[in-house]
């Protein structure tokens, strides 16, 4: 081939190449990256301080660098780094990936390090950690993905790329990491939440473990099944596309390291953010639902320990969200119809020894507080939101007191499955109390837990029959009440417990409409006028509904009478 002709060809190749490149998202040149500066002068990000960034443009990409950080030919570097490393993510063409293809960046002092889409903040130490590539694929997807499984993908690709921050071997042995992960204790980890890559809610080992197990298995899962499968499972909810779970891929990966424990995956896949707030100190992470944030301590973390917080979390979290959306649905015409989420903190440390209560409804705050454990506040939570949907978005707000917590109390446990409590009474009833409670019919087979409709029935007509004298009770008046034989007769609505004032709403709603009830809750006053009646003749009313309603139900309340009195 004579000279000309090679030189044709090769601008014709050259031509092919550049129009191929021209259809897809630019690759990293090796020649320096020539930068135009702007400066701004900018909070870029929710608890940061306003700062003076110098901004740039590159390859689609916007940067944004806090002045004085990093000299020109190291922003250049570090720019590159991300060209080369978006442009090999969005190669894969997966589903999970942003269509636009295009993020922006910014590096400061004051930041905290996390990608939501489109947007990726690295705090400055964080440049040259896995971290900050994390954040950058983040930015990059189009949903939102679980930190771990991310973390791992962009230690893998930054280290097998050669990027200029990230060279060296990982940070331990497959040896290792099994000799770990034997431990049971330590299996948590591999869930890949995000507060176990921060040394927060675990140790500084833990971390360290948690980062290298999450760089090993995403090695192994994209050797095993492609980048775009692993980085398909970042996906929240998302499951491989392989015919394994996501847990069973893990128990493979175990056994490729040599460790012979079984993993099993948390039954809620957690979406931890972190928290830039005011209160991050207190409660470093949050985690959305659709109709709550989620504020939690770091104190009940420690005072718990990592695992056993995140397992009563988890399991909180598979049904709160069904609970929640049927109490709205109950509620539908009382209610606003669009209802905000809902801010929740966990309180367990600080209130553990003082509270004689297993949570609150703060109306001024506008928030929920759970004291106590999970368990406890498994039992109250349903409670809690009804008094924040009836409290602050109902039509016609009820009243703290008897309205408030009877209607609360009813629409909880009368009209709701509520199987945030079905999971309290669960682990709360011994095997001869089953046996007691399927004795008097108050036992449910098909769900294996107490009929707690029935239970509040019975207990209610226990207390209005004077079964049990001598009960101690806390009364929806706040108050440490003990009950006796002659109550009845003087009874005020502060006095009654919270079975018998959801027993007295539901007979109301019955006997009267719900349409009446709802219209006088808002007076805590109308009590005594709105059903002509004096109170003590209304809870007599009430009480006689109630052994008929219990009668029908086939309970023998003269034979739990008996029981309880140790006859």
């Amino acid at each position: 081939m004579n000279i000309i002709r090679k030189q044709y060809t090769m601008i014709f190749l050259f031509v092919m190449c550049w129009m191929l490149v021209g259809c897809t998202k630019p690759s990293v040149s090796d020649a320096p990256v020539l930068l135009a500066w702007e400066t701004v002068n900018e909070r870029v990000q929710n608890g940061s301080m306003i700062a003076d960034y110098e901004k740039t443009l590159h390859n689609g990409n916007t940067y944004y660098f806090e002045s004085g950080i990093y000299d020109e030919e190291n922003r250049g570097g570090f720019i590159a780094d991300i060209d080369a490393f978006c442009h090999k993510v969005w190669e894969s063409q997966t589903d999970m990936v942003s269509e636009n293809n295009s993020i922006t960046v910014y590096v400061g002092n004051s930041l905290t390090t996390q990608g939501t889409e489109g947007n990726a903040f690295i705090q400055t130490q964080d440049i040259a950690s896995y971290h900050g590539m994390t954040a950058v694929l983040m930015s990059m997807m189009a949903e939102t993905v679980n930190y771990g499984q991310a973390y791992g993908i962009a230690a893998v690709l930054s280290r097998e790329m050669g990027l200029a921050a990230f060279s060296g071997q990982p940070l331990y042995s497959d040896n290792e990491l099994a000799a770990f992960y034997e431990q049971p204790e330590n299996l948590c980890l591999l869930d890949f939440f995000l507060p176990v890559f921060e040394p927060r809610y675990v140790d500084e080992i833990s971390t360290a473990y948690a980062e290298a197990g999450a760089e090993s298995f995403a090695e192994y899962y994209i050797q095993k099944t492609g980048l775009e499968n692993a980085l398909r499972v970042c996906r929240q909810s998302a499951q491989p596309e392989t015919g394994m779970t996501l847990a069973e891929e893990k128990n493979e990966w175990l056994k490729e390291i040599g460790a012979s424990t079984a993993y099993q995956a948390s039954p809620y896949v957690i979406p931890f953010v972190r928290n830039l707030s005011d209160n991050r100190a207190t409660y470093p992470y949050l985690v959305h639902t659709d109709s709550a944030e989620w504020y939690l301590s770091l104190a009940d973390v420690e005072s718990m320990g990592y695992a056993d917080f995140i397992a009563g979390f988890a399991e909180t979290l598979t049904v709160q969200e069904p609970d929640f959306a049927q109490a709205r649905a109950v509620l539908q015409d009382w209610i606003d119809s669009d209802i905000p989420t809902v801010r929740i903190y966990t309180d367990f440390e600080d209130k553990s020894e003082t509270s004689q209560f297993l949570g609150a409804f703060y109306s001024q705050g506008n928030y929920i507080k759970l004291f106590h454990s999970w368990q406890q506040a498994q039992y109250n939570l349903l409670h809690e939101y009804v008094h924040y949907l009836t409290i602050k978005h109902a039509k016609n707000r009820a009243a703290s007191g008897f309205w408030g917590e009877g209607i609360a109390e009813e629409i909880a446990v009368w009209e709701c499955e509520n199987q945030l409590a079905e999971l309290f009474w669960k682990k709360a009833t011994t095997e001869e109390e089953a046996k007691r409670l399927e004795q008097f019919h108050m036992w449910d087979d098909s769900k294996g837990t107490v009929n707690a409709r029935l239970q509040q029935m019975c207990e209610a007509a226990c207390m209005y029959l004077g079964y049990g004298n001598g009960w101690e009770y806390l009364s929806i008046g706040q108050e440490l009440l003990t009950s006796s034989a002659d109550r009845a007769e003087t009874i005020r609505p502060s006095q009654l417990s919270y079975s018998e004032a959801a027993g007295m709403m539901a007979y109301l709603m019955e006997e009267y409409g719900r349409d009446m009830v709802y219209a006088n809750c808002h007076d805590s006053n109308r009590i005594h006028t709105a059903f002509d009646k004096p109170f003590p003749e209304l809870y007599d009313a009430w009480g006689k509904w109630n052994i008929r309603q219990c009668e029908e139900a086939g309970i023998d309340l003269e034979a739990l009478g008996k029981y309880i009195n140790g006859e």
